[in-house]
Parts: C-alpha cells; sequence; structure tokens
C-alpha cells in the first residue's frame, strides 16, 4: 500500500468570486449616483438653506405624491388627476402604511397645481403632509 506525503487542498478560496459579486451588486444597484431601487418621476427640488430630514419619504411603503414641471401629477409612478387623488390614495392606504403623504414637487411647477393635490389628500383622511426638498448647501457629487 502506498502512503501519499502530500496533503490533499480540500477547501476553495472563494474571495475572488464574492468581490466580483460585489462589483456586480454596486453596479446593478446604482443608478445616477443613487442607491434607491425605487424609480420616481423625474423633478428638481426646491433648494433651501436649513432642510429637515425625512426618512420616513424612502420607505417602501411611503406614499409621495409627485408634481412635476409641466404639472402632471403622480401617486407613486402612476399618473393621476387632481380630481382622481383621493381615491387613488385610499387604493393605496393599508394597514401598516404610515398616515403621511410627501409632496415630491418640481421647483419650477406652479404652485396652484401643488395646492390642487391638496384636497384630493385630505379627502382620503390624511392630515401630516410632508414637503420634499433639497438642501441649498450641499455639495454638488464628484466636488
Amino acid at each position: 500500500m502506498r502512503h501519499r506525503s502530500e496533503p490533499l487542498i480540500t477547501n476553495m478560496n472563494v474571495t475572488a468570486f464574492l468581490s466580483v459579486m460585489v462589483v456586480l451588486l454596486f453596479l446593478f444597484l446604482a443608478k445616477d449616483g443613487q442607491t434607491d431601487i425605487r424609480t420616481r418621476p423625474p423633478v428638481d427640488l426646491a433648494k433651501v438653506n436649513h432642510p429637515v430630514s425625512m426618512s420616513g419619504a424612502n420607505r417602501e411603503d411611503a406614499l409621495i405624491v409627485s408634481v412635476s414641471r409641466d404639472g402632471k401629477v403622480y401617486l407613486g409612478n402612476d399618473q393621476v388627476v387632481p380630481s382622481d387623488l383621493c381615491t387613488a390614495i385610499r387604493k393605496s392606504l393599508n394597514a401598516e402604511t404610515e398616515k403621511k403623504i410627501y409632496i415630491n414637487a418640481d421647483a419650477r411647477s406652479h404652485y396652484s397645481r401643488i395646492m390642487e393635490t391638496l384636497p384630493g389628500i385630505r379627502c382620503a383622511g390624511i392630515d401630516k403632509i410632508g414637503l420634499l426638498v433639497g438642501d441649498r448647501n450641499a455639495k454638488a457629487p464628484g466636488f
């Protein structure tokens, strides 16, 4: 009988595999410098000097009403007519959803168009409304 003097290698080095997987993960999650998987209608937020953080707007079940530059109104990613907003919000509400709406309005949209969304929001029984804004003092990405 022959006796082996060299031990067998019984483990795998997966470091290279894991590093490739991490790079792929970042590539799939990164979109325009953001890692937010959900997409929202494109708006250029109004800039203010002292914004207040509204982390609830990043929740997956957050109700976000967007008003684009051209006056279109969206609930989440779906375009709605302001008069139908009450019904659309009621359909989106469930027991776990926070009873708060976040308005994501473009800085160049007409104020009257934003105000048209408020009766629909209040009709759905929601009194807590947050207006999403950007930080005027934030440095641009890459600087």
